[in-house]
């Protein structure tokens, strides 16, 4: 009997430190996922206050600095480029200042913040600070060389037969002339504006580069997310981690051939990886296989569309390769829907550098609504 007692006794003792533990379990468990809500709302807050802040600042600055340059590139006086090159001067230095992207940086390391909005804002503004923690002095001198081709290109004038012409005039040219030699006449003429801005446009991408690599990166262009194995012609592809760089700092090698072919000539089979980059010219390299294949998927998307629409998009003369994969792969009865902001409408349905008469003249009789409200409000009005 007695044995039974303390059998029992032990048991209840048993019980009742078990029953502490996960008591003082549950207490932990609280007061973990208190300190992350806490410090969801603490992140949060800040990044609020930051935004705020950002933002008197940035809005009314960028509006005046986009006036300026308006202004400038309409007008051609040194004055207007001037007080564009002045203001932004000033835009930057609210993106260079490092105490304002060191608190940006701790409040996107704390992985907090939850809020999709939030979440969005931050990362545009981190990216954005990001790209101006250089030397100061080489960010200005950046804004100053910019702002003198961008005048030269302004204030350049084709000549052809004595006369000076507009782009405008160039393009009537091009488009409605059927003599070939007027046409190749004021082609050349208009590439003449290459021997007056060509050393200056070397000189800015040197140092656009110079900064690119001080933050960490192969080139101005080259903070993309895409590495490529010249053995099997994959790639590596990442949306939230620049691997781009990996190139010139840990040499990454392609998994699947260094598996494969690891017995081969080499310990990795020759399968290092490099960066894939799209330049911004006006012939792009588009011969690796893969990105064949990405442009042959987009025609085949594009030849079942019975309606396809472009967001925020103008349309550009320079678009060659998207120009010839719509050519091609667009139906005839496809609708074409283009939303685009207010200010991107033009008075005059004739004005032939317009975004409206760039699609209208390209997709000829199909269908085509425009709609100048800008995208979120397009978006609103989907379910209507």
């Amino acid at each position: 009997m007695r044995s039974n007692h303390l059998k029992t006794t032990e048991n209840m003792k048993h019980f009742l430190q078990c029953a502490a533990f996960f008591v003082l379990a549950g207490t932990t468990l609280v007061f973990i996922n208190g300190c992350k809500s806490n410090q969801k709302v603490k992140m949060e807050k800040e990044l609020s206050a930051f935004i705020q802040n950002y933002e008197s600042k940035a809005i009314p600055l960028t509006k005046e600095a986009n006036i300026a340059y308006w202004n400038a590139s309409i007008s051609g006086k040194d004055e207007d480029y001037k007080k564009s090159e002045k203001l932004n001067i000033q835009l930057t230095a609210i993106y260079s200042n490092k105490d304002e992207f060191a608190k940006l940086k701790k409040i996107k390391e704390s992985n907090a913040v939850t809020d999709p909005v939030l979440k969005r804002q931050l990362d545009v503004l981190y990216n954005s600070f990001l790209s101006n923690q250089a030397d100061t002095a080489k960010l200005n001198q950046m804004i100053k060389m910019q702002t003198e081709i961008e005048k030269k290109y302004s204030n350049f004038r084709a000549e052809v037969k004595g006369k000076k012409l507009n782009d405008n005039d160039i393009e009537t040219i091009l488009k409605k002339s059927v003599k070939s030699d007027e046409c190749r006449e004021a082609w050349l003429a208009h590439k003449n504006i290459g021997t007056l801005v060509s050393s200056d446009i070397i000189n800015l991408v040197k140092l656009r580069n110079e900064i690119a690599k001080e933050l960490g990166f192969n080139n101005y262009h080259g903070s993309m997310n895409w590495l490529h194995c010249k053995r099997c012609q994959r790639l590596f592809v990442t949306f939230f981690e620049k691997i781009a760089i990996n190139e010139y700092v840990n040499k990454p090698i392609c998994r699947i051939c260094e598996e494969n072919f690891s017995n081969e000539h080499t310990s990795d089979g020759g399968a290092l990886l490099s960066s894939q980059l799209i330049m911004p010219t006006f012939l792009k390299d588009l011969s690796n296989v893969q990105l064949k294949l990405i442009w042959q998927n987009a025609g085949i998307e594009l030849s079942e569309a019975s309606k396809i629409i472009f967001m925020g998009y103008s349309f550009p003369m320079a678009d060659f390769e998207l120009r010839q994969l719509l050519a091609r792969n667009v139906r005839h009865n496809a609708k074409i829907e283009v939303v685009l902001r207010s200010q991107d409408k033009s008075n005059n349905d004739k004005d032939n550098s317009s975004a409206e008469y760039r699609f209208k003249s390209f997709f000829g009789k199909r269908e085509i609504n425009m709609f100048y409200n800008g995208v979120e409000d397009y978006i609103k009005n989907l379910n209507n």
